[in-house]
Parts: structure tokens; C-alpha cells; sequence
């Protein structure tokens, strides 16, 4: 285990019933150990709507890696409607988060580690942030982080000879690229044939969170943060 980095979701619905998922992520990489599963359904596999910025090939991979890790979860928690209340705890070996949140939200959180951190092509842009993984994040604080990710990710660009991005443009089309995934992404859960809303709802809230991003982003939210750099000057 010391080569991993575990990070458990305790979901206490009542006095005496709650659910866990425990995440098994590599400490170099961050790569999600694939969640045991067995017989994925068709809505799992690759070519099942599949992203139009998809680089996977089905040959190598027949499954959506994405899908595939979230199928368990949606067995698990798909009777589950999106304001069904919860307390949430988040257990990881430096820390413990508890917070009393709805579904939709405790499983947005979930379902963000997993989504980047799983080998999609498009999310895996995002894998970086799980490093400092921050439940219960504001907009803004999710905000910082992306911009500070990015920024990090520009030098190391730079150190190895590539060109780097100062201004932001290419964290726009991550973005985009990133939305267009979790639209696809709902319309395919959709064929999962879950009967409550809360795992596509997680997705729509995830979404939102992007579009934020994007709109910060576009109306110079870099500036308003300088304020706090002056004594950079």
C-alpha cells in the first residue's frame, strides 16, 4: 500500500446505513487502479456515443475507461434521487473532510477523482489537481487551483523546450474539450437504465463548475487575483 495514495468516501445515509468507496490511486502517476467490476454493460464500451474528441482507439481500448470505473457506482448508488441528504466523510491518510451535503453533491466530488484520473484522454488534462484534492471546494477556490495547475504545467512546458502558454488560451480549449465530455458523458449514463437522477445530476454539476472556470477565465479573473501579489512587485 505505501506506493498508493488511498482515498475513501464514507456516505452515511441514516443512524445505521452507509456506503464506501475506496479509491486506490498510484502515487507517481496518480492512475486510478480499475474498480472491480464484472460484465460491463454496452453503455460502457467505447464506441457507445462516444466523445467526438475521443483519441481512443476501440481496438486497444473496447471499454471507455471513464464508464467502466463508474458502472460499480451507479449499481451502487443509482436508487438514490439528487437532494437525498447525507453526511459525507472523506478519508485520506493526512486528513479527514466531513460535511452533511446532498447526493448530487457528495457524488460529484466522487465521480470528479474518478472521471480524471481513470485514462480518458480529454479529463486526464485535469489529473494534476487531484494531487491537492480539495472537497467541498468553492467555484473560486476550484478557480485557483486550475489556474495555479496550468500555470505549473506552462513551466514545465518551458523546461522542457516546448512552447508555453502565459495567457490562458489552451486552458479554453481543455475546457471546452472537457465540457463537451461531460455532456456526452450524461447522455450516455442515461443508458445505464438507473431509475433516480443523482449520478447524472453529479455530472451536470461538474459540468456547471467548468463553465465557471471558463467564464472566469474569459472575463480576466487574473487581474482581480493580483491584488493579493503585491508584495510580488
Amino acid at each position: 500500500m505505501n506506493n498508493l495514495k488511498i482515498i475513501k468516501y464514507i456516505f452515511e445515509l441514516n443512524s445505521d446505513k452507509r456506503e464506501e468507496v475506496t479509491l486506490k490511486l498510484s502515487k507517481d502517476s496518480y492512475s486510478l487502479s480499475e474498480i472491480e467490476n464484472s460484465n460491463p454493460p454496452d453503455w460502457t464500451k467505447l464506441d457507445y456515443r462516444k466523445c467526438r474528441v475521443c483519441s481512443l482507439d476501440s481496438n486497444k481500448h473496447p471499454f471507455c475507461p471513464t464508464a467502466k470505473n463508474i458502472f460499480p457506482l451507479i449499481l451502487k448508488f443509482g436508487k438514490f434521487i439528487s437532494y437525498s441528504k447525507v453526511n459525507l466523510k472523506i478519508e485520506t491518510l493526512e486528513r479527514t473532510f466531513s460535511k452533511n451535503v446532498t447526493m448530487q453533491d457528495g457524488l460529484s466530488s466522487l465521480f470528479g477523482i474518478i472521471m480524471t484520473t481513470s485514462g480518458c484522454p480529454v479529463l486526464d488534462k485535469l489529473r494534476p489537481m487531484v494531487f491537492t484534492h480539495l472537497p467541498f471546494a468553492t467555484a473560486e477556490e476550484t478557480t485557483y487551483r486550475v489556474l495555479s495547475m496550468y500555470l505549473l504545467g506552462q513551466y514545465y512546458r518551458n523546461k522542457k523546450g516546448l512552447e508555453p502558454d502565459w495567457n490562458f488560451e489552451g486552458l479554453l480549449k481543455i475546457y471546452e474539450d472537457i465540457s463537451h465530455v461531460n455532456s456526452n458523458f450524461v447522455e450516455r449514463l442515461r443508458g445505464s437504465g438507473s431509475i433516480a437522477d443523482a449520478h447524472l445530476n453529479a455530472i451536470v454539476k461538474l459540468n456547471c463548475f467548468n463553465f465557471y472556470v471558463m467564464s472566469t477565465v474569459e472575463e480576466d479573473m487574473v487581474k482581480e487575483l493580483s491584488q493579493l501579489y503585491t508584495s510580488y512587485f
